[in-house]
């Protein structure tokens, strides 16, 4: 599999692993609950944008990388996900923020804005062809 295809498979995949992983945390009388984003209608929006960028590394050559259109869609997607973890992240803090050590937040929201930066960033950086010219790759 070629190397920029894995990178932004692994990164997608990431952002589906964030969203089945804590995002918040809450703790009273010595008891503690979480909650995965799995259960939120943010995170189930998330784990499909992610899903379908995992998809779109998966289609086509795996000895090339994503290339064109699909290269764009997935990094588009990464960044919606993202940007609506940046939004939760915000609303967390406005609206629960204030009842201090009783609620936190969890991994899951940062892995999703990690994953959702770092996919458009190696779909872009990471080469997409092993060798020189691509002409001459693709033949």
């Amino acid at each position: 599999m070629n190397k920029q295809r894995l990178s932004v498979l692994l990164a997608a995949g990431a952002g589906v692993v964030g969203t089945l992983m804590p995002w918040f945390t809450v703790s009273m009388l010595g008891m503690s609950q979480s909650e995965s984003g799995i259960g939120t209608g943010d995170g189930k929006i998330i784990i499909v944008l992610f899903g379908i960028a995992c998809l779109l590394s998966l289609a086509g050559d795996w000895r090339f990388g994503v290339e064109g259109g699909a290269r764009i869609v997935a990094s588009i997607l990464g960044l919606v996900g993202a940007i609506i973890a940046i939004m939760d992240i915000n609303n967390f803090h406005t609206k629960i923020g204030g009842f201090g050590g009783m609620a936190s937040l969890g991994f899951g929201l940062y892995l999703i804005v990690i994953a959702g930066f770092l996919l458009p960033i190696l779909a872009f950086a990471v080469p997409s062809y092993v060798g020189g010219d691509s002409d001459k790759a693709k033949g």
